[in-house]
Formats: structure tokens, C-alpha cells, sequence
């Protein structure tokens, strides 16, 4: 902020007397109240706050921009049907298991039990994969 602009903000609500002088080394200065040894080359000016302030422009509303809607990627598509058909084999998997329990629980012979026992190995292998 500049120097006049900074003391007409600064300025109460009344009129007031602002000095403007140059220091030795070149340096300009506004002040309320000259020093002494400016007498001179000091230059008094009058600030009126209604009169020698800009107003602030206003403040634009803020309105957010409306979120981006993208298309799901291909690969989210993918895992989504590749979550899906796993969770097909899971159910088809435990479908399979829940049969070939109540099978054996309905009665085999000694020469079936080894053929159901594999498969219900494989079925559960099988299950646990898909399933967890």
C-alpha cells in the first residue's frame, strides 16, 4: 500500500492534517506531526475520509464450479464384472458342495467314497478361492 493511501486509511472519521517530508537520506515520510528539523521542506495536506479514500470494490459472490462427472475407466469396469462373475462361481461353487453333502449324507458305497471325497475336495478348494 502507498504511503498517502495508508495514512488517508488510517485517517479517523474527521478531517486530519497529513505531512509529507523527505528525510536525508532520500526517504519520503507522512506523518500526523512534522519533526523539527524538516521545518522546510515538509508539505501539509488535508485528508477528508469521505472525499480522498477509494472504496474497496465490491466482493464477487463466490459461486463452485459444478464437479466434474467423469465415466467410470474401463479398468473399474472390469473389476466390477470381474467381482461380480467371482461371486457367481461362489454361489455356484457352494451350490455344488451343499448337493454333493446331501448326497453323501443320503448313502454310498465303499467303491463311490474316494470319487465324492476328491470332489468335495476340489469343490472346497475351488470355494475357498472364489469365495474369500
Amino acid at each position: 500500500m502507498s504511503a498517502p493511501a495508508e495514512a488517508a486509511t488510517t485517517a479517523p472519521a474527521k478531517e486530519q492534517n497529513v505531512t509529507r517530508w523527505v528525510d536525508d537520506q532520500g526517504q519520503t515520510h507522512f506523518t500526523d506531526r512534522p519533526p523539527a528539523a524538516a521545518e522546510g521542506a515538509a508539505t501539509t495536506m488535508t485528508v477528508d475520509p469521505d472525499r480522498n479514500v477509494v472504496p474497496a470494490p465490491p466482493t464477487p459472490h463466490f459461486v463452485p464450479a459444478e464437479p466434474i462427472r467423469r465415466k467410470p475407466s474401463k479398468g473399474s469396469h472390469r473389476a466390477t464384472r470381474a467381482a461380480e462373475k467371482k461371486a457367481q462361481r461362489c454361489t455356484r461353487d457352494n451350490e455344488q458342495l451343499r448337493r454333493l453333502h446331501s448326497r453323501m449324507l443320503a448313502g454310498y458305497t465303499a467303491r463311490q467314497y474316494n470319487s465324492l471325497m476328491r470332489r468335495k475336495r476340489n469343490l472346497e478348494r475351488k470355494a475357498a478361492t472364489d469365495c474369500h
